[in-house]
Parts: C-alpha cells; structure tokens; sequence
C-alpha cells in the first residue's frame, strides 16, 4: 500500500483525535467536580450524623434516582458521539476505497458528499455533548439549590396537623 493512498485518511483520524479527546478531558473536569460534590456532602452527612440528626429515606431514594439519570445522559451523550464518528469514519473509508478503484469514473460528487458529511456529523455530536453536560450541569445545580432535605407528602401533612 502507497503512503499517497493512506493522505486522504489523516484529516479525518486527526480530526476525530482531537475531537474525542477535548470530550475525555470535559468528562474528566466533570468527574473531579463531581468527587468535590461528593465529598462536600459527605462532609455534611457526617456533620448531620454528630449533631444527631438523621438523613431521610427520601433523600437516599433522590440520590439512587439522580445516580440514574446522570449515567442515562452519560450514556447518551457518549453513544450519540461515538456511533455517529464511527459511521461518518466508516463512510469516509467506503468513499475513499471506491473513488481509489482504477474502474470506477471520478465524481465531484463523492468528495462533496465527504465535505457536507463530516461538518453535519461534527456539528449533531458536539451539540448532543453540550445539550448532556449542560443537562448534567443543570440537575447538580438543582440538587444544591434545595435548602432543606426531600420530605415526603406524609411528613409534610403531618406538620401541617401539628
């Protein structure tokens, strides 16, 4: 195989390098700020612990639901990324080995259809990312914006009586 025949595949492996790797490093910033969340309400469990003062059912229940969603969106954002790179990448391979056939005429079109397709698919895996970090950014501010714990309907009607 000539070196000439592998040109056409470096844009495309450099592009997706990249690509994956500036989403690693947004996944590894968001996990240190989640082990620093994690470890702040920690702190504040084990402050409630000395006090004396028990966590609720509920807010154990909140924390297992919201565990849930974050690896769902997780999941979401990360699957979209990677099949949709992986297709384009297998596309481009395709496109490339049957342009490169000595039988087959060359078509303008074959290469214009590589430059609306990488931009198109670029352009749908960055804004899933954003749209599941932001998601992830937006449940995590929620959670902290609650001031007092998770009461259920009956807890609460039992104070109103009271």
């Amino acid at each position: 195989m000539d070196i000439q025949q592998l040109v056409p595949f470096v844009g495309p492996i450099l592009g997706m390098l990249v690509f994956f790797g500036c989403i690693a490093m947004l996944v590894w910033l968001d996990h240190r700020k989640a082990i620093r969340l994690r470890q702040i309400e920690k702190d504040e469990h084990l402050a409630l612990a000395e006090r004396g003062q028990p966590v609720s059912i509920e807010q154990l229940h909140y924390a297992e639901a919201e565990k849930a969603r974050y690896q769902a969106i997780g999941a979401i954002g990360a699957g979209v990324g990677i099949s949709l790179a992986c297709a384009a990448g297998l596309a481009t391979v395709v496109i490339v080995l049957y342009a490169n056939r000595p039988d087959t005429p060359t078509s303008p079109l074959l290469w214009v259809s590589l430059i609306v397709m990488w931009p198109v698919v670029s352009a749908a895996v960055l804004v899933t990312s954003v749209l599941s970090l932001q998601y992830l950014r937006r449940l995590d501010t929620a959670r902290y914006r609650l001031s007092s714990p998770v009461e259920s309907n009956n807890v609460q009607k039992a104070k109103e009586h009271a």
